[in-house]
């Protein structure tokens, strides 16, 4: 099913992941042009996460929102966070979606009753074709990281 500007409804869960084709230079900052949001501040047991992924840059994107990590804040380091459990699954396609200059997209989460009361953020990744004028293509991926908001439980 492909959506455009598109709605990807997936559930924190275990992820079936295939792995994807993923090489090249690695940059940890989210770069000039692209945003990675989370629309609200504030998440309970139940509620929908909205997360907002912009291209404002001159080149497409490659993208799977499927196969982000929660991360929390603890200690002043941001941790990983396991969001499965034995009744929750999800199967992520190995495969990445691609996003034009000018547009977004944007995935649903659920906040799980068995997520810890805390400050939260998603980081994902995304890549682009750079290609220099040399018969090959390069391929740069770079981390792109939410602003935080929390979830309370009640």
């Amino acid at each position: 099913m492909e959506m455009s500007s598109r709605a990807r409804v997936l559930g924190f869960g275990a992820a079936l992941l295939l792995p994807a084709a993923c090489s090249g230079p690695f940059d940890s900052h989210t770069p000039p042009g692209i945003e990675f949001h989370v629309a609200g501040t504030l998440f309970g047991p139940g509620d929908t996460i909205r997360v907002n992924l912009s291209n404002n840059t001159e080149h497409a994107l490659s993208y799977n929102l499927c196969t982000k990590d929660l991360e929390r804040r603890v200690d002043g380091s941001w941790l990983v966070v396991q969001t499965f459990s034995q009744d929750i699954v999800v199967v992520c396609y190995s495969r990445l979606y691609h996003l034009p200059p000018g547009e977004s997209t944007f995935g649903v989460q659920i906040v799980y009753p068995f997520l810890d009361s805390g400050i939260y953020r998603f980081r994902d990744q995304v890549e682009w074709s750079l290609n220099d004028g040399r018969v090959e293509v390069i391929r740069k991926r770079v981390d792109v990281i939410s602003n935080a908001f929390s979830i309370a439980q009640e």
